[in-house]
């Protein structure tokens, strides 16, 4: 210990000097115990150790190192290095989930009609969430991805594409050209592309790059779910212009599993008809839930109160839906307030009235149950059915 301590100490103080007092033997001696100790640990042990890929490259460096020199044997390595990493990265998927429309819809409750409606279109609207760092080797496998969405595209044709950048942290300038192209497919096919959650630096290289212009159909939302309710009205739009019926009354579903010989007009009799000024309250977080509301007309948005004070939007209701029905069967306080978007019309069965109806007319409170019961049902496949996909 104290050998090494003196020589560590010499070389502090005297520098290479002292290497003039070493015999020669003794340090090519030393370099070719190093040299051979490197050969030994990266030739012969590597060859067990390291994978095939990973040896192959340090042979490679060592042959060029031995041929030309070191740093063109580092500068080679590095090059290799690279090019495999691309080449590896690019064959990962970016494409995390494809989703279409007809199973995956927006958080608004429509009609009975309205639904199946989208469930017959819905297919025109593709949803894909990209994840991960994108560079120009997975933007091409994106591109490759819609060419072939757009070409076969299945029982409808691709009228709206929608790419959700929520969980793309960044992108490499090398991208841009793919996405210009695939502005471009989608805009000859008829196909709107809409862009959506893509933060700041990224949108940057879109504008930069043109695709983000004036005129260009390529629509940039803040919000996932905004974009989808936006293409489901455009759908359902067009289909009230056709003559398609979109939208029915909820009561509707009431009317249909009543039984013979009873009447819509005996249910209604129950019913308190309510007009609500865009703003107001239909209900309120924490209020008593001691009632059903029937939307006949308007629009109304389900809020919830953060802590805080922040409000977040739970989902939207339009004509031919119904809310407060959970809440009223778990006589729980409402967790959620329901405010008017537009001047609302709706029916409101208070819980006084619903047991009057049981005591005084039983066959309407069951009809009433069994619509209730069947629009859970069918709420709890929609969700079952899209976990399903997200799954697989």
């Amino acid at each position: 210990g104290f050998a090494s301590a003196a020589l560590c100490l010499a070389a502090l103080l005297f520098g290479t000097s002292l290497l003039a007092y070493m015999p020669r033997a003794v340090l090519g001696g030393l370099l070719f115990s190093m040299g051979a100790g490197l050969l030994i640990e990266w030739l012969y042990d590597g060859w067990r150790r390291l994978p095939l890929q990973d040896f192959m490259i340090v042979a490679l460096i060592v042959a060029v190192i031995g041929a030309v020199s070191i740093p063109a044997g580092v500068a080679v390595g590095v090059a290799v290095a690279m090019a495999i990493f691309v080449l590896s990265y690019s064959r990962v998927r970016v494409i995390r989930q494809e989703l279409s429309g007809a199973d995956y819809r927006s958080n608004v409750d429509r009609s009975p009609a309205a639904l199946a409606l989208l469930r017959e279109q819905g297919g025109a609207i593709r949803v894909i969430k990209l994840e991960g760092f994108i560079f120009f080797g997975t933007a091409y496998s994106v591109l490759t991805r819609i060419q072939q969405m757009i070409a076969s595209p299945g029982g409808r044709p691709l009228r709206f594409l929608i790419l959700d950048f929520r969980d793309v942290p960044a992108s490499d300038s090398s991208a841009m050209l793919a996405f210009s192209k695939i502005r471009t497919c989608c805009e000859r096919n008829g196909c709107q592309l809409i862009i959506t959650r893509m933060n700041g630096p990224i949108r940057a290289q879109f504008r930069q790059a043109g695709i983000e212009a004036a005129d260009s159909d390529t629509v940039f939302a803040e919000d996932l779910d905004e974009a989808m309710e936006r293409c489901e009205q455009r759908i359902l739009s067009e289909a009230a212009e056709d003559g398609l019926q979109a939208d029915v009354s909820g009561l509707e579903r009431i009317r249909s599993v009543l039984p013979e010989g009873s009447s819509l007009s005996g249910f209604m009799a129950y019913l308190e008809s309510r007009t609500y000024a865009p703003g107001e309250y239909l209900l309120r977080q924490g209020g008593p839930a001691d009632e059903i509301l029937f939307i006949e007309s308007g629009r109304v948005t389900v809020r919830l109160t953060l802590p805080g004070g922040r409000s977040m939007r739970l989902r939207s209701l339009a004509v031919g839906t119904m809310i407060g029905e959970i809440g009223l069967y778990l006589k729980q306080p409402r967790n959620a307030s329901a405010i008017a978007d537009e001047p609302t019309r709706a029916h409101v069965l208070s819980a006084a009235k619903l047991r009057e109806m049981e005591a005084r007319d039983p066959h309407l409170a069951n009809a009433l149950h069994h619509a209730i019961a069947t629009l859970l049902a069918e709420r709890l496949t929609t969700t079952n059915g899209l976990l399903q996909r997200l799954i697989d």
